[in-house]
């Protein structure tokens, strides 16, 4: 059980207000703050990232077992336990990105046959690998649109579908980090082999999640919808995909000697 917080009266180091209890009642920062040291770090990782009922841990239970009643609730207000949104979509995308950069340097551009790549198409996953969590905060904004589109009649404005999708997205970069023991084991044909088990859990969480969210709140076809808005949403993303692909090639032919 965790010490009560310590109270400071005076006035906020934030805001400048005058407080006389443990919470300023203006920005609402704990008024007994105490110079940074290791004690605070290992409290702020102990707290906001390790406990099971707040945090990143408590986010990522809660979205594989209950992934739209927990979006509605953070949506409603319940939002202390949660982690952030954008944070949490910016980490998980960050930790794929350097798992995919640090195990799998030597697959790229690797065909089956022991076959490989052009260059310029090495030089293009290589890209994509260093900008992972960039293209995704990039392409946000298109799923949270075709989301709003299909379930716009539920209530929602577009800057909680953006908070949706950012949820939703995190939980699909989680289970993107289960094709990793099989790449380690058996190269690009275990990459090949979790490729279609990895699509298939996008969708199926990208519907769960929706359908759960929306049920009894969107009107009728929840779950035609909720396909639509996930197809709609990833063909967008594929025709920007192929823009900056289609770019990126030609620019480093034209930079080849």
């Amino acid at each position: 059980m965790s010490a009560p917080p310590e109270v400071r009266r005076g006035t906020c180091a934030n805001c400048g207000h005058g407080v006389n209890d443990a919470f300023c009642p203006s920005c609402g920062q704990r008024t007994g703050t105490r110079r940074i040291d290791g004690r605070y770090l290992l409290h702020e990782l102990q707290h906001g990232l390790l406990h099971v009922d707040r945090g990143i841990l408590y986010t990522l239970r809660e979205l594989f077992t209950r992934p739209g009643h927990s979006i509605r609730e953070f949506l409603d207000g319940k939002r202390v336990r949660h982690f952030k949104p954008l944070a949490f979509v910016v980490i998980t995308a960050g930790v794929y990105s350097f798992l995919s950069s640090l195990l799998t340097p030597n697959m790229l551009g690797e065909l089956p046959g022991g076959q490989r790549m052009p260059p310029q198409a090495v030089a293009l996953l290589d890209w994509f690998n260093a900008h992972y969590a960039l293209l995704e905060l990039a392409t946000l904004p298109l799923i949270a649109g075709a989301s709003w589109f299909f379930f716009r009649n539920a209530g929602r404005t577009y800057a909680e579908h953006l908070v949706i999708n950012s949820y939703l997205a995190g939980q699909r970069y989680v289970v993107s980090l289960v094709q990793f023991p099989a790449i380690l084991l058996l190269g690009v044909k275990g990459a090949l082999l979790m490729a279609p088990f990895i699509m298939v859990s996008y969708a199926a969480l990208y519907v769960w999640g929706t359908m759960q969210l929306f049920q009894g709140k969107a009107g009728r076809f929840i779950l035609l919808r909720a396909i639509l808005a996930a197809g709609i949403g990833y063909l967008l993303v594929v025709v920007v995909g192929m823009t900056i692909a289609i770019l990126w090639v030609t620019r480093a032919g034209a930079e080849m000697p």
